[in-house]
């Protein structure tokens, strides 16, 4: 792959701690030099960046390969990107053989970007893959599965099969409806189920139970019965 910067800054809007600015510099070999950092905390006190789940410096840069898939995939973007007339107050540049650009496809820069991050993360060994894990009771037989999503090399994983066959954006959307529900972990049980119902585990601690702590969003009552259709396929 030819050397390529991207640089990514969260919208205007978005408040700190949480706003940040990310680069990437891939070089001619494929190495990647990552850095993140956090922005405009310099109006917050300590308590206050704690009080959100962050500490003090939470700024990290990281030098290596991502997997192989990686490079396909972000050239396969750039060959149907197209640039803006301006890179003026944009949140996405990129920088390819001296021109730097806006891409008129921001979203799917946006999208990509952001699995980026995940890769980068679980290569460093800096956060785990996503894992789920799956327990249906019905009628007194018990089926389980675990779900493993490596944004690493763009793969899930069943870990006792499926006769579904998932690819990458099909994941997505799956880790899409999961977190589309209400989660209430006060009505969630850190003990193994046995009762009747679908239940899901994030953490191997707590189960969630559909229809008692997973329920509807607002304006969405099809979701819990969307949701039990797509897990019913995976065992």
């Amino acid at each position: 792959m030819d050397s390529l910067s991207i640089y990514y800054t969260t919208s205007f809007d978005v408040p700190a701690p949480y706003s940040y600015e990310v680069s990437f510099e891939f070089s001619k070999d494929s190495n990647l030099k990552f850095q993140m950092n956090y922005t405009n905390r310099d109006e917050l006190s300590e308590d206050e960046i704690l009080d959100e789940g962050f500490s003090e410096n939470d700024d990290y840069n990281w030098e290596g390969k991502l997997n192989s898939v990686w490079e396909a995939e972000i050239e396969s973007l750039l060959a149907k990107t197209e640039a803006r007339n301006s890179t003026r107050d944009q949140e996405i540049l990129l920088k390819r053989t001296g021109d730097k650009f806006a891409p008129r496809n921001y979203k799917e820069w946006n999208l990509l970007i952001q699995d980026l991050i995940q890769a980068v993360f679980e290569t460093a060994g800096k956060e785990k893959e996503w894992q789920m894990d799956l327990q249906i009771i019905k009628n007194g037989k018990k089926d389980l599965q675990k779900i493993t999503v490596y944004f690493a090399k763009r793969e899930i994983d069943f870990a006792f099969g499926s006769k579904v066959k998932m690819d990458w954006q099909r994941a997505k959307k799956f880790m899409e409806l999961i977190y589309l529900g209400d989660f209430d972990e006060a009505k969630s049980t850190n003990q193994l189920p046995e009762k009747e119902g679908s239940y899901l585990c994030f953490d191997q601690i707590n189960w969630y139970k559909l229809g008692h702590a997973i329920s509807n969003p607002n304006g969405n009552k099809a979701y819990l019965g969307k949701l039990e259709y797509e897990l019913l396929s995976l065992i």
